[in-house]
This record gives structure tokens, C-alpha cells and sequence, in this order.
């Protein structure tokens, strides 16, 4: 075989790797009609108003979660909404082409380092494993960009292309600004080497940090509607930031805390055990002599070096100035992932050659890429995808049918799942209750903790007045709602002190809420665990007849 057709097999094979574990992750996204991503409930639920402009009027959430999301990213989704691509379909379809972007310049990147095919193969293999364990893939939200757009990146500078690198550094941009912090260091940092080593790079280097440095004042300078970030000094005083809040943060461990915590850990989690041997990359490399493929490893191996002091250089420096510039984790996750599986496909290509020439130890050659092709068979939840399914969807079609400036009030999960399914606005939610910009938690924290007071007060003109106050037009509840383990369990609606404490003592206390009494008159729908009450019913303070039931 030549080294053109070994080259396109081995490409090929990655990228049927990709399809094969995205197609795996597209069956469970439409096992049903009511299925949608964790996070795309934050990211692509007020996208709809591309479709219909009137839905989500004068709504704070729907506003603010349009605000923040990236230029490019709103680019993307509207213009395949204008091609008639409903938004939360793109969002199912897009992982699996951002996934073979992403194995595409992994596969060359990987070349680039080591000019063997099988490492591509290898690398392109492990990184989508890495990437079908976590969520950021699958999401198809801003951060899932940061994978192809980074490693597209690093190839093009490895290659000194510099109109397609300053086309990548304009969309890490667009897409993921943290990419832009991780692209200038790198740049700043590899300039430096070349300086010592008197190398030819200074204009595309330059070129490119300018850029860079561009796109990041942009980013920076850009004003936001809702105040300025939390700082970290008032955040450690904020329950939304302990254990157990919606922006959970902060941990008294310092190992959870520093090293594997989901938002401010150095180190990314749930990557197959393979990847792992990456790190004897450096150990094979002073081994040249016993491991012949090693002595092909490319001097460009040294942009590791460069990837995993800027990452950490970042990561100090986002805990230092918490929240501006976001959260430390994004920095290494993204850049440890990446190099790990590049590292760990080259160390496979390196010790399966070195077993083949010895006709040695093939039965632990055969193991090694045994592990490699059919790992994700060992994991019965591979891939990770954090899709939400919805078994019975009698309260959103109910929600659906209503006019589109309705405002529901409730304290269930259901109503995460409301502005995605019906299209119509909630008062407050778990979901949306992650921010950091001061005005927009201020707001929630008085909206959650107005509902709360209104729903277990035993006074009907505190909930008549509640409801005027806001505009609301229906009432959700679990079943179980005017229990005390209700409330006393919830590790969200605890963080709302001191009112969810009071509303617990109400219920021990025997005392009914002035909505539990009119419950039984004021419900238009039952619906399994849920029911449904009309505002205009509460506000006469009297029962009525239930109009619909299930």
C-alpha cells in the first residue's frame, strides 16, 4: 500500500469511528419527540423566536440567555433557521458534524507530530471517545465549537498556513472566545521559543496575536445589559456558588476543588482508560533506540509544551480574577482532552510498532488495540449524551395550545423543560438559574423566593398579589408539592433562604397553604404527577368547576 492509500485508509477509518459513535448519540436524540440536551435547554430554547418572533415577549430569561450567547453561534442558528432547520433538530443533528470536523484536523494534526497514519488513526479514535463521555459535543452549544476550532488551529499553525490560522482564531472568536486566550498564548509563547531558536516566524506570528488580541478586546469591551460579573470575593457569600447550588463552585476538599471539580478543576474527567498512556510520551522519547517510530516524532512536538503551560498559565490566572474570564476549567479541559488523546495515540502507534518488528508480546499488542476499537462496548452508557426525555407530554402540548404571552409560575422540574417544549415563558426555574452577571441573579433570587412565599403562604392576598405583581397565568405543581420533604430535599429552592426554611416550617407546622385550599377547585388539568391551576380562578379566591381533567 502506498503512502497516499495508507494515508486516505486510515483518515477514512477515523471518520468512520466519528460517524459510528455520533450515530450512536443521534438514537438516543430521536428516540421519541420530547427529547432535548441538558444544556440546550439554556443555549437554544429562545432560538424558536428565529422561527416566531412573538414568542418569549418581554420575557427576562428568554432575553438574557440571548444576550450572552456568541455572535457566531446566533449566526449559525439563524441562518439555518431561515433555511427552515428548526433549532433544537439543528442542535441534534450538528454533533456529529462538528465531531468529524473535529476528527479530520485530528487526524492531520496528529501527522504532524508523527508521520504514521496508524497514530492519526489512533489519536482521532481516542479524542471522540474522550469527547462522547463528557457533554460539551454533544451539547451543540457554543463550547462543543471549541474542539474542531482548536485543533483546526494548532494544525494550521503547525503548518504555517496563515490565511486559514487567522480564519480559525475569527471564528474561535465568534464562537468560543476562550479559544482566542489559548490560541495568544500559544502564539506568544512558541514566538519566544522561536526567538531563542532564531526561527523565521515573526510575521505570522505576529499577525496572528494581533488578531487574537483584536477579537478579544471586541469580546471584552462588548457592554452587557445585565450588570457586571459576580466577583469571587461575593460569590464565596453566595449559596448559588456552595455545594449544592445551581453555580455550584466552590468545595472545602481541595482535591474536588482544584483538581477535579467540574467548573474548577484542572483536570478533565470521563476519558477512556486508554488516553491515559499518553503519559509515557516522554519516557518513549529518551528511548529511541529500543522504540524505532519514536525517532520520527517531529521537533513540533514541543507545542504540547506550549498548550499545557498557556492552559494552566490561564487557569491560575481565571481563578485569580473570578468570573471575568469565565470559568478555569473551560482553559485546561479543552486543551488536556486534546493533547492526551494526540499524546496517547502516538504512544499506541509507537509500542504496537515496536511489537510488531519484535514479533514479541503480540497477544498484549492485540490487547492494546483491542482496547483501543471496542472500549465503548464496555461502557453501557457510552455515549454520554445528558439527553432529557420526556415520557408523558400532556402538560407541555396543554401549554403549547394557550396564547403565546402566558407567564407560568411553578417550583417543578417540569418547568425547565416548558420554554423547550410548549414555547411559552416561566417565571423561574433550576434551569435557568445559572448566571454570573450580578443584575440577572438578583432578579432570579427575588422571583424564586417571591414564588416561594406565595405558593406555601397560608394569606390568599400574598398570592393574589404575587400574581398581579408578575402577570401569571397558571400554576404548576407537583403532586407532592405541599409536602415538607418537598421543599426540605431540594437542593435548589434550599439555597433561597431564609423563605424555603419558613415555607417547611409552615408545612410541619400543619398549616395549609392558601393554594393548597383552592387547589382541588382551581385545577383545569391532571396530568400524572402534575396538575395545572388558573390565576384568574385564585384571584376570585373561590372554586370553580375544573374544566379539564386527565
Amino acid at each position: 500500500m502506498t503512502k497516499d492509500k495508507k494515508h486516505l485508509f486510515w483518515l477514512i477509518g477515523s471518520l468512520t469511528f466519528a460517524v459510528i459513535y455520533g450515530s450512536m448519540a443521534m438514537q438516543k436524540a430521536f428516540k421519541t419527540a420530547y427529547v432535548v440536551q441538558d444544556d440546550a435547554r439554556q443555549h437554544v430554547f429562545w432560538m424558536q423566536r428565529f422561527l416566531d418572533p412573538e414568542l418569549f415577549p418581554d420575557d427576562f430569561i428568554t432575553d438574557y440567555f440571548q444576550s450572552v450567547a456568541t455572535g457566531g453561534y446566533k449566526a449559525l442558528y439563524q441562518v439555518m433557521a431561515g433555511l427552515g432547520v428548526e433549532p433544537f433538530l439543528f442542535n441534534k443533528l450538528l454533533p456529529l458534524v462538528l465531531g468529524l470536523i473535529t476528527t479530520f484536523y485530528c487526524f492531520q494534526l496528529c501527522l504532524e507530530l508523527l508521520p504514521v497514519p496508524f497514530a492519526g488513526f489512533a489519536a482521532a479514535v481516542l479524542l471522540n471517545q474522550s469527547l462522547w463521555m463528557g457533554f460539551d459535543l454533544v451539547s451543540a452549544t457554543p463550547r462543543a465549537f471549541a474542539y474542531p476550532l482548536f485543533v483546526a488551529f494548532l494544525y494550521y499553525w503547525l503548518q504555517r498556513r496563515w490565511l486559514p490560522l487567522l480564519i480559525s482564531i475569527g471564528l474561535m472568536g465568534g464562537f468560543y472566545p476562550t479559544c482566542v486566550l489559548l490560541a495568544s498564548g500559544i502564539l506568544f509563547w512558541q514566538m519566544l521559543v522561536s526567538q531563542k531558536q532564531k526561527l523565521n516566524l515573526d510575521f505570522l506570528g505576529l499577525a496572528s496575536l494581533g488578531l487574537a488580541v483584536v477579537v478579544m478586546l471586541g469580546y471584552a469591551m462588548e457592554p452587557s445589559a445585565y450588570g457586571s460579573l459576580v466577583s469571587g470575593a461575593a460569590a464565596r457569600e453566595m449559596p448559588e456558588f456552595l455545594p449544592g447550588g445551581r453555580n455550584y463552585f466552590f468545595d472545602d476538599n481541595p482535591f474536588l476543588f482544584w483538581l477535579t471539580g467540574s467548573r474548577s478543576g484542572w483536570l478533565p474527567l470521563l476519558m477512556p482508560p486508554l488516553i491515559w498512556v499518553g503519559l509515557c510520551l516522554p519516557w518513549l522519547l529518551q528511548q529511541k533506540s529500543r522504540f524505532p517510530l519514536a525517532g520520527m516524532v517531529t521537533e513540533k512536538i514541543r507545542i504540547f509544551s506550549a498548550i499545557i503551560i498557556t492552559s494552566t498559565g490561564w487557569f491560575v490566572l481565571a481563578h485569580l480574577l473570578l468570573f471575568k474570564l469565565y470559568l478555569p476549567s473551560r482553559f485546561t479541559n479543552l486543551s488536556l482532552r486534546v493533547v492526551m488523546a494526540l499524546a496517547a495515540g502516538m504512544v499506541t502507534a509507537i509500542v504496537w510498532d515496536k511489537i510488531w518488528r519484535a514479533k514479541k508480546w503480540l497477544p498484549l499488542g492485540w490487547l492494546l488495540l483491542g482496547l483501543l476499537l471496542l472500549y465503548p462496548h464496555l461502557d453501557s452508557s457510552f455515549p454520554r449524551t445528558s439527553y432529557r426525555v420526556i415520557k408523558d407530554p400532556t402538560i407541555y402540548e396543554f401549554f403549547q395550545q394557550q396564547p403565546k404571552d402566558i407567564l407560568i409560575a411553578s417550583l417543578s422540574d417540569a418547568a425547565n423543560n416548558i420554554p423547550t417544549f410548549s414555547g411559552r415563558k416561566i417565571l423561574v426555574s433550576r434551569e435557568y438559574g445559572i448566571s454570573y452577571h450580578q443584575a440577572y441573579v438578583q432578579e432570579f433570587r427575588q422571583r424564586a423566593t417571591n414564588l416561594i412565599a406565595a405558593q406555601y403562604t397560608p394569606d390568599l392576598t400574598t398570592v393574589q398579589n404575587f400574581i398581579r405583581k408578575y402577570g401569571v397565568d397558571f400554576w404548576l405543581l407537583d403532586r407532592n408539592a405541599f409536602t415538607p420533604e418537598y421543599l426540605a430535599e431540594n437542593t435548589w429552592l434550599q439555597q433561597y433562604q431564609p423563605v424555603a426554611g419558613e415555607a417547611v416550617a409552615t408545612l410541619q407546622g400543619g398549616v395549609t397553604p392558601a393554594l393548597a385550599s383552592l387547589q382541588a377547585g382551581c385545577t383545569i388539568l391532571n396530568a400524572g404527577d402534575y396538575t395545572i391551576m388558573a390565576a384568574d380562578c385564585i384571584m376570585k379566591g373561590s372554586s370553580t368547576e375544573s374544566n379539564a381533567s386527565n
